[in-house]
């Protein structure tokens, strides 16, 4: 006899099940036995399996094993009240089963064999699609219209759970995915999350590129401090200075040189960039460093230095015979025609420029090896400035100059031609990208114990990917308006010649709004 539960009871019995959803197993089981307590003398849950295209027994009540045997698959093409449910996703039911048995033949079979008359089956929908279905059946129909209403409460409830495991599964599955994907890459993966920054994930290649590694669930404070990364300088990191637990505290840094001391003796040199991680709301979750073994690129930098060592060495010797040739040409030239005095003095001009282009070379070499030499005196800023302006002055007739100058003098201990240099390849760089009729600002001030130069120009600016790589070699800033080019060694030679002051040199620019280099030098 089917009986149905009053509200309350209904009401209480559904919360039980929703509250379960997130076990799909224990819903499907407890909706079973709770149709049973209306009445039903078996039931059973079919959930669809798209890649087979059928209908898959994911649980029963009260069925002979061999009847389980049977029902275990069935094609979607099958006429049975189930398939019937997922097929149309609407509610089935049959009052009087041997009455239909040559339309659902499978379907009376079971009721024959089981015991039962009445039947009926509920689509279990998700997002208006049918996932499956719930189907009990009666010794006797049961009165009214309640039945259709419980069992769709239960089917609800069940397909809850059912949408609820497919979500879990896809996530888990994309999770695996993910995680096999970065075990695989060729970088160094690290990954700290939770209010303890622990450390969830470390790829394989952690392992080779720091000889080591550590485990996961590791707090970041606990392996920051072993860490065997130190930073370009050979300095090992500290806590506070690791750029893992800088990303962690919001920091985000590119292009990061480090060196790998490993614990075979051996050294590798590593690129790496690290990040804060964020959730939806925005607020810190953890952080990620992505490493890369650029040892090779070391290499073949090392080798590239000693070929244009050699080679502007070998350039230096018969360039020096060829100006000293022209020098005495030169000293008659009063005697010889104009115009081929003309072509000497072209020349001229191009054996000073692959002379300069030699030294040049020279340097970059010498910065590489960290073998740039020095040969301080005392310096006026204001006067080193003045200088290199007038030789530049025929560069600068299609430019507004402003010179930004102290009253009283700057001066400190510094070489001179080096920072010459510097303020050549700063204004070269301003000439250059600023287009004609702008202006070019040099400044200088005393900072106290340390001096500052200025070069700012009104030119195009330079591009956000290009800032992090500006000051090494071969890095072209920005296109030249004047369609020129340039080996990319200007600002990397700059970069040498400040560093080896002991002073700082950076650029403040905002693409279409010009740059502003500056140089800060101890006196």
């Amino acid at each position: 006899m089917t009986v149905m539960p009053d509200g309350g009871v209904l009401l209480d019995h559904l919360t039980r099940l929703l509250a379960r959803v997130s076990d799909r197993d224990g819903v499907v089981e407890a909706a079973l036995d709770l149709v049973l307590t209306l009445g039903a003398v078996n039931a059973a849950v079919f959930l669809y399996d798209p890649e087979q295209g059928g209908a898959v027994l994911a649980g029963h009540r009260n069925h002979p094993p061999d009847l389980v045997e049977q029902w275990q698959r069935l094609s979607l093409d099958e006429e049975t009240l189930i398939t019937r449910a997922i097929r149309t996703g609407e509610y089935q039911f049959i009052a009087d089963l041997p009455a239909v048995a040559d339309q659902l033949p499978k379907t009376a079979d079971a009721a024959v064999r089981t015991g039962f008359r009445a039947a009926a089956a509920c689509p279990l929908l998700v997002d208006g699609q049918p996932v499956g279905a719930f189907a009990c059946g009666f010794d006797t129909a049961p009165a009214g219209d309640d039945l259709a209403k419980v069992l769709g409460a239960i089917a609800q409830a069940i397909a809850v759970a059912v949408e609820h495991s497919q979500r879990f599964r896809r996530v888990r599955d994309e999770h695996v995915f993910l995680r096999s994907v970065v075990d695989r890459l060729p970088e160094a993966v690290i990954i700290a999350e939770g209010p303890e920054q622990r450390l969830t994930v470390v790829n394989r290649a952690v392992r080779y590129l720091l000889g080591t590694a550590p485990s996961v669930g590791m707090r970041l404070v606990d392996w920051a401090p072993q860490c065997p990364c130190r930073d370009a300088e050979g300095t090992p990191f500290t806590l506070e200075t690791h750029p893992l637990v800088r990303a962690a505290t919001g920091e985000t840094l590119h292009g990061v040189e480090m060196s790998v001391e490993r614990p075979d003796g051996s050294v590798l040199f590593v690129l790496g960039n690290f990040a804060p991680l964020r959730d939806q709301a925005g607020h810190l979750v953890g952080s990620v460093g992505i490493m890369q073994d650029i040892t090779w690129r070391r290499e073949l930098e090392q080798e590239k230095d000693d070929f244009l060592a050699v080679a502007a060495h070998e350039l230096r010797t018969p360039l020096t015979t060829i100006r000293g040739h022209l020098q005495l040409i030169m000293r008659r030239a009063d005697r010889l025609p104009e115009d081929i005095r003309g072509r000497i003095e072209i020349v001229q001009e191009q054996v000073e420029r692959m002379t300069q282009m030699a030294v040049r070379l020279l340097d970059v070499s010498r910065i590489g090896m960290d073998r740039l030499d020095l040969h301080r005196t005392e310096v006026d800023l204001g006067e080193l400035i003045a200088g290199v302006v007038r030789r530049y002055e025929p560069r600068l007739v299609n430019h507004q100059v402003v010179l930004a100058l102290p009253e009283r003098p700057v001066v400190g201990w510094w070489d001179g031609p080096r920072l010459e240099e510097v303020l050549a390849n700063l204004l070269d760089n301003a000439i250059r990208h600023g287009p004609p009729g702008t202006q070019i600002t040099i400044a200088a001030g005393d900072l106290g114990d340390r001096a500052r130069l200025e070069v700012c120009d009104e030119g195009p600016g330079i591009p956000e990917d290009v800032r992090p790589h500006l000051f090494t070699r071969y890095t072209r800033s920005r296109r030249d308006s004047t369609g020129g080019s340039g080996l990319g060694l200007g600002l990397f030679i700059c970069h040498g010649i400040v560093s080896a002051h002991g002073g700082q040199i950076d650029v403040e620019s905002r693409p279409g709004e010009g740059c502003r280099f500056w140089v800060e030098l101890p006196k």
